[in-house]
């Protein structure tokens, strides 16, 4: 919206003065935040006189500008009147350079003046401006003593704030409705926005013209801020000649009326410096939009008109002594934008400025949650109160032995409990040798997940493993606490009845806390008496302690309502409450017994919050009750109970406001706690409330205790009880108020707002419960989402997870009440779904920073791979590996168009389905594709597979429709309503029967498929409909969700199950059955006969089948893969993971001697006896989608649309080992690895064709840019390389005083080219060359000594021979004719080639780690303190004044000193650093020094290489790998 706003509003200033806008000076005024604009330079040009003026008008428009330069500009004596009534005006304007223009002695007085009256002037230039040096020096002094007013008198931020803290402005706007409305949509938005980096929310408050005087001080008092000495944050917007309101009036004159503070003298009359004070900021702003008719036109874009034109003229009189600004004339949009803009933001930040603090600071403010402590400090008084305290202290203070229990706090709802748990927070947080970990459970933060993350950072600091359920991290988090030894914890834990299990079993809330505590561990508990969990824990062994909390006692009640009643001065007039109480004279209030006894007899007194209620209902009573006794008014008006008091409450703020406000305010906390600016904008933007409606009533509802504000500015609803009547009187809109909430938080976070992981730790439940399984699937597995949430806090790893864990559960919960969101969805959909999940959640958990490029370092088996590979963009610059793949030993390999989702081997054909066509191959020659069919589906009909029947017959099986076709006789019938099981048993062991169903009938029935028709109706089942069906022995087997049914002819057997059924699978002769349900495995008989019921543990179990025999049953849990003896169910054991990799199908084999798995890029093969890894196939690129094994072979199907089919036979199966480690490739675009050794070396050559590799053995690798087969070099014993031309030079270990050469396109011929004589034998020789390849260095480094020798390539005579640095040089580079060398002696030094001598040095002050060359003729260095430099040379021309210049670079993130750099590369101004733990660091310099990191790469070497528009990065690993990467820049800043 303001992408040009600054430079046209410069444009609009200088057609004032008729010139032209200047092009530089609009450059620098150029860009859409041009509240960032702090310097405007115009030294560059020449303006001339009117030039300067224009511009001058244009600093008076903007507050922010803070240095001006006008040096040699022809500035006059116009110019400089000009200049010093903007020094008047400006509140940032600070330093002004007038250097080079002439200037007279008036023009000098004037300025002087100004600086000795405006206080913020530091520095005024005026050299070269034949000013004489006496009033020099007068100028000089008054910006001096102005300097040091600023350095010494004020502090230079503001207060200090938590870290997390955040702050709402109120800002009073007052004038017309529609110019109040034009800046409260146009402008406080985008300073809320620019603001929210000082952790600042703004918020408008108007007036109406109902508001009575005591409603009007009300709102000017919330606008004012102590940070600004209670000043209140005002605008004033002035427009048609009309007279405002007495409200306004009111309002504007009780904001005139306060004070700003005086500024005392820095010192004092005996000289001694006062205390610094902070700085106070303009806090009334006017503006008018109309011309006031007066003497004078007013000159330029932007001028003042005085407080005694613009008040008369709204019709306001000012007393003597009050002093009222100027109004700001603002003539045009662009004015209004920048002055409104600028204005604003730049006093806010005056004021909420903070000092830099460390990160140190940083990571002791997360580890605590201050909205809980103040919860704590809030609620410790009351709690104290109570008499079950000593119950507490006993519990604590006991010595527990050798082990304890669990204390059970249990009672009534809201009767205090949790300011119980709350006093013994505070209580025991001083106690140095127990550490107090208290944890609020709330309809707000109920997710278990979370909690249980949380205590394994207590007990653990960090989680131990991998968790694939919510099981296993229950399970885990018990055994941790059960172990635990360290310093005493005491978790006090409220509301644990309200703990969600996140989908799960609801056990699952109190299986992570165990029965019996270790010594060092106590645990306190509350829940509700009606709760279920109470009888759990009763049934408990040992059972826990119990303690039943009741009510305060009776004077404790009464006198916490009388306490109340006094805080509220209910018997005055109300601030908040002028709009009933509109007059009258009170009685003061007197507490009486009376009293409490009307308040005692009240049914709802038993509740703590009863009080806050019913005082703040005689606060808000009724002009017509005012004047009644309060004993008699609490007696018979007042409602009994805390509900009926809510719904008053409540009905009366629909009353003062309008019913909509209150609703959607209400209900939009319901959802889930907002900040106070997303409050207003949900319920008037996207909601139909009235403007500047909501915001009063929110105010109101938080003073009487409805609503609970945070530091962090964030609303809440105050407790379950306002929650429960909230949603009881507006239920009928909860479901749109939470859909609105949902949609509105998504985009929040997806446009990256500053509080996206508040949002996105409260969306997880919304979207579950409003149904948007999709949309947080696609918005859970998006990596530029999760980078951005995981780069602001960690934390939302947890909240991820968390989201993660209730896809899968509440996926499985719809699945079994068989109302799939897809109900045609078949199981191989499902399945990926669900893996996409899985694979997701392990990725979170090893997540170590820099999610986005970790996405892209993944496999093909991580999701974030595959959507960070199709981003269109990236949130920083990073490295796409191109080579991370692996040879392809697959006997054939079938490419397809499409994806292909189901492949099926029978007799002579093989049958490959995509999701767009079905291909038949010949089983005998698989690269003879027999027939292709394009199948006549509908458009929105999924193709799931085909299976082969008898003959050239293939059944297609889609959604709902199913297709025969005959592709030898070219023929197709197609059946509608019908549908297959994706099983080759849905045929009968003929292959001419095909079972089928048809779901709108709920009928199952028989297809001849030579006959194409269905022949065989069977009978209707008691069930729903069907979801699988099979021929099994010499019957059918039915799947339904529930049951499974045997159909032998009119006869029907039923297997009932307990709950749904996962899957189901049974043995080659139909004797045997088995199925799944959750952690169960049913066994069946032929007859259908109950044999076993196992449980498999604590996971779902996936997936089971049987072996050929029948006799060993396979299941697959997120545990693990177990086998079973199917006859006596006992359990056989477990199979051997390997990689690490959790497998996502398992089979046996066709003989059942071996179990197949399907892991990701990996098929596995496992002895059925031994259980470990036979061996292994791999994908070379992507992962497996889907396996079969058939006559000896391996068909699987892969993400890049290939079929890979193995001949099992042919070689033998490669192992774990060898894949493991991976071989040397022939194919090195695919798969990087080029040696069995480290990689110490890599480089490529100078048009970028070849890399040149040196191994930890010294080999000399030559592989071709474009993948080709490698050079042959016979090669050993190499350090160092360079490739001029088509030679290859080197350098051999112990060969110090010669190198070597050889022609790439010949064998074996190898010359030696001798050094000097002063060459030592034993030193280490480094080959550099220049970049034209017309120079060489040979850098000799011994104990000797260190020299660099200079060979011309022409000719290859000796140029040069240089000397000078004391210890080992480390590097040395070419620039034009020079070399820049810089060694262990901390020196750089410059070497001329043409003078043969030294012509300049710089001295760090630490080790230099590595440099590497920059552009022009510069260096960019780092030492070890991980700190970066760049170097360039000043006057590299002259011998005498040559001299480094060494600039730090501002990096966004340190590089961890630990971290020492090992090697650097300089290409396309972004530099790349691997560090010695195999780290690559990446510092784009096209985004002011931005990193990012490839963490534990195994990276020993980096080069770099472009080609055409790309550039690519060559690492070389610890691994024996060198791999290629495509450099994606993120757009420019």
């Amino acid at each position: 919206m303001f992408l040009f706003t600054a430079s046209d509003l410069y444009g609009e200033c200088c057609a004032l003065y008729g010139v032209k806008p200047n092009r530089d000076v609009a450059g620098q005024l150029a860009g859409s935040n041009f509240l960032t604009i702090r310097r405007i330079d115009a030294s560059r040009t020449f303006l001339g006189e009117l030039g300067v003026r224009a511009l001058l008008e244009f600093v008076g428009s903007h507050s922010g500008i803070r240095q001006l330069v006008l040096k040699k500009n022809g500035v006059d004596a116009a110019c400089v009147e000009h200049l010093c009534g903007v020094l008047r005006e400006s509140p940032s304007l600070s330093f002004v350079d007038l250097s080079d223009n002439p200037m007279s002695t008036p023009s000098v007085r004037l300025l002087s003046e100004t600086a000795r009256a405006v206080p913020h002037i530091r520095e005024i230039n005026v050299e070269n401006c034949g000013v004489s040096d006496d009033w020099m020096n007068r100028l000089e002094r008054c910006c001096n003593a102005n300097s040091e007013l600023q350095r010494l008198g004020f502090y230079p931020y503001g207060p200090v704030r938590g870290l997390r803290s955040w702050e709402t402005v109120f800002v009073l706007v007052l004038g017309p409705e529609s110019l109040v409305q034009t800046y409260c949509t146009e402008i406080l938005p985008y300073v809320g926005s620019f603001v929210s980096r000082l952790r600042l929310r703004i918020a408008p408050l108007t007036i109406d013209k109902a508001d009575t005087d005591d409603v009007v001080k009300n709102k000017v008092w919330r606008c004012s801020s102590m940070h600004n000495y209670a000043l209140s944050w005002c605008v004033v917007l002035i427009g048609e000649k009309a007279q405002w309101p007495d409200a306004d009036i009111s309002a504007l004159m009780a904001v005139m009326r306060q004070e700003e503070p005086v500024v005392p003298p820095l010192r004092n009359k005996f000289g001694v410096l006062r205390d610094p004070m902070y700085r106070h900021a303009k806090h009334l702003f006017v503006y008018t939009l109309t011309s006031f008719h007066e003497e004078g036109p007013y000159k330029g874009n932007v001028s003042t008109v005085p407080s005694s034109v613009w008040l008369p003229a709204l019709g306001i009189t000012v007393p003597n002594g009050m002093n009222a600004p100027p109004a700001v004339a603002v003539r045009s949009g662009n004015c209004w934008k920048v002055r409104c803009l600028t204005d604003l933001s730049v006093s806010l930040c005056s004021v909420f400025s903070e000092r830099p603090r460390s990160m140190a600071l940083l990571e002791e403010d997360e580890g605590s949650d201050k909205n809980l402590w103040e919860t704590i400090e809030r609620e410790k008084l009351v709690g104290s109160l109570h008499p079950r305290c000593k119950d507490i202290v006993h519990y604590v203070e006991s010595p527990a032995g050798q082990s304890s229990v669990p204390l059970i706090l249990y009672g009534a709802a809201d009767i205090g409990k949790s300011k119980i748990l709350s006093w013994a927070a505070a209580n025991y947080s001083a106690v140095e040798s127990l550490r107090v970990v208290p944890y609020h459970v709330s309809h707000e933060n109920q997710s278990l997940v979370v909690l249980l993350f949380h205590l394994l950072r207590v007990f653990l600091k960090k989680p131990k493993r991998m968790y694939r359920s919510v099981e296993e991290l229950a399970v885990d988090a018990r055994e941790v606490i059960s172990k635990y030894d360290g310093e005493m914890v005491l978790l006090l834990i409220s509301r644990i009845d309200l703990l969600d299990s996140c989908g799960g079993r609801e056990s699952l809330v109190l299986e992570w806390l165990p029965s019996c505590l270790p010594p060092s561990v106590r645990v306190i508990a509350s829940l509700n008496t009606e709760s279920p969990l109470l009888t759990a824990f009763r049934k408990r062994m040992p059972q826990p302690y119990e303690t039943l909390i009741t009510s305060f006692p009776r004077q404790v009640r009464a006198d916490l309502f009388l306490k109340e009643v006094l805080r509220r001065d209910v018997r005055k007039t109300s601030e908040d409450g002028g709009a009933m109480n509109d007059g009258g004279t009170f009685r003061p209030f007197e507490p009486n017994k009376s009293l409490e006894g009307a308040f005692l007899q009240k049914d709802g007194s038993q509740t703590t919050s009863f009080g806050v209620y019913t005082a703040s209902f005689l606060q808000r009573m009724p002009n017509n009750l005012a004047e009644r006794d309060m004993a008699f008014i609490l007696a018979e008006d007042v409602p009994d109970t805390l509900d009926e008091i809510l719904t008053v409450l409540l009905r009366r703020y629909e009353t003062i406001s309008d019913p909509l406000t209150v609703q959607y305010l209400t209900m939009s906390l319901v959802a889930a706690p907002l900040p106070i600016s997303e409050v207003i904008y949900i319920c008037e933007e996207l909601g139909p409330c009235r403007r500047h409606k909501t915001l009063p009533v929110l105010l109101m509802m938080s003073d009487d205790g409805l609503l609970t504000v945070t530091s962090g500015s964030i609303v809440h609803l105050s407790g379950p009880d306002v929650r429960r009547v909230v949603i009881k009187l507006y239920a009928d809109i909860q479901d749109l108020l939470s859909v609105l909430v949902e949609t509105h938080l998504v985009r929040l976070i997806k446009t990256r707002s500053p509080d996206m992981c508040f949002y996105f730790g409260h969306l997880a439940p919304i979207m579950i419960a409003n149904g948007s399984v999709d949309v947080a699937c696609s918005f859970i597995l998006d990596p530029t989402h999760m980078d951005a949430l995981l780069s602001r806090d960690p934390d939302s790893c947890t909240h991820a997870i968390d989201l993660i864990f209730r896809l899968l559960n509440t996926r499985q919960f719809i699945l079994e009440l068989g109302e799939d969101i897809s109900p045609l969805m078949d199981q191989t959909t499902r399945r990926r779904n669900r893996e996409a999940l899985r694979s997701a959640l392990e990725f979170l958990q090893l997540d170590n920073g820099f999610f986005f490029q970790s996405s892209l370092l993944a496999s093909d088996v991580s999701p974030y791979y595959l959507q960070a590979m199709e981003a269109e963009e990236v949130p920083y610059t990073v490295l796409v590996p191109l080579n991370r793949g692996d040879e392809d030993d697959a006997t054939y390999t079938l490419d397809c168009k499409h994806l292909p989702v189901y492949c099926h081997l029978r007799g002579e054909y093989l049958v490959v389905t995509t999701t767009q066509e079905v291909i038949v191959y010949s089983a005998t020659d698989f690269q003879n594709e027999l027939m292709r069919s394009f199948v006549p589906f509908e458009l929105n009909q999924n193709l799931r597979g085909a299976l082969v029947a008898a003959g050239t017959r293939v059944v297609v099986i889609g959604d709902e429709q199913l297709l025969l076709w005959d592709f030898g006789r070219q023929s197709f019938t197609m059946f509608e309503d019908t549908t297959a099981s994706l099983s080759e048993n849905a045929l009968d062991p003929c292959f001419l029967n095909l079972v089928v169903c048809h779901h709108s009938k709920e009928q199952l029935s028989v297809i001849d498929v030579s006959k194409n028709k269905v022949v065989l109706e069977l009978p209707t089942l008691e069930a729903a409909s069907v979801r699988e069906a099979f021929f099994c022995g010499g019957g059918i087997l039915a799947h339904t969700l529930y049951d499974l049914f045997l159909i032998r002819g009119e006869e029907v057997v039923k297997l009932a199950h307990t709950g749904p059924i996962r899957r189901v699978s049974f043995s080659n002769d139909g004797c045997l059955i088995a199925s799944c349900v959750r952690e169960d495995i049913w066994i069946w008989s032929g007859t259908g006969e109950l044999l076993h019921l196992i449980d498999a543990g604590v996971t779902p179990v996936e997936d089971l089948c049987f072996n050929a025999s029948g006799t060993l049953l396979l299941t697959w849990q997120t545990e693990g893969v177990k086998l079973w003896h199917s006859l006596s169910g006992k359990h056989v054991g477990a199979v051997e993971p390997c990689f690490d990799e959790r497998a996502s199908f398992v089979s046996f084999t066709e003989d059942g001697n071996n179990i197949i798995g399907r892991c990701g890029s990996h098929i596995y093969l496992w002895n059925v006896h031994t259980r470990q890894p036979v061996g292994v196939l791999t994908a070379d690129t992507g992962c497996f989608t889907f396996v079969q094994a058939r006559n000896q072979m391996m068909i699987g199907t892969t993400s890049r649309n290939e079929v890979k089919i193995w001949r099992l036979g042919d070689a033998p199966l490669p192992s774990i080992q060898s894949v493991r480690e991976k071989k040397p490739t022939t194919m090195w675009r695919k798969n990087g690895r080029l040696s069995s050794a480290p990689i110490v070396r890599v480089d490529v050559n100078l048009n970028g064709s070849l890399i040149t590799v040196v191994d930890g053995n010294g080999s000399v690798i030559l592989q071709p840019m474009y993948g080709t087969a490698r050079l042959d070099c016979e090669i050993s014993h190499v350090e160092s390389t360079a490739i001029l031309n088509d030679m290859i030079f080197f350098t051999m270990k112990g060969e110090g005083r010669q190198y070597f050469w050889k022609r790439l396109s010949e064998d074996d011929t190898v010359t030696k080219v001798s050094l000097p004589r002063n060459a030592v034998m034993h030193a280490r020789l480094e080959l550099v060359k220049s970049e034209d390849e017309g120079s060489m260095a040979v850098i000799s480094n011994s104990e000797e000594g260190s020299v660099i020798y200079v060979y011309n390539t022409s000719d290859w005579t000796l140029t040069n021979q240089f000397l000078g640095h004391s210890g080992r040089i480390i590097q040395a580079i070419f620039a034009g004719d020079f070399l820049i060398s810089w060694g262990d002696d901390r020196t750089v030094r410059l070497w001329s080639l043409l003078r043969h001598a030294e012509r300049a040095i710089y001295s760090h002050d630490c080790s230099i780690v590595a440099a590497t060359s920059g552009p022009l003729m510069t260096l960019f260095l780092v030492d070890d303190r991980s700190r970066l430099y760049h170097l360039h040379v000043e006057n590299i021309a002259s011998s005498v004044d040559a001299r480094f210049v060494a600039d730090p670079v501002e990096l966004s993130l340190t590089i961890p000193p630990t971290s020492r750099v090992r090697a650097m590369i300089h290409t396309s101004d972004l530099l790349v650093m691997s560090t010695e733990d195999g780290s690559v660091y990446l510092v784009d310099l096209r985004q002011g020094g931005t990193v990012s990191r490839l963490s534990g790469y195994k990276c020993l070497s980096l080069a770099s290489a472009s080609s055409g528009g790309d550039v690519y990065v060559v690492t070389g690993h610890w691994t024996g790998e060198v791999l290629l990467h495509l450099v994606r820049f993120t757009e420019q800043m």
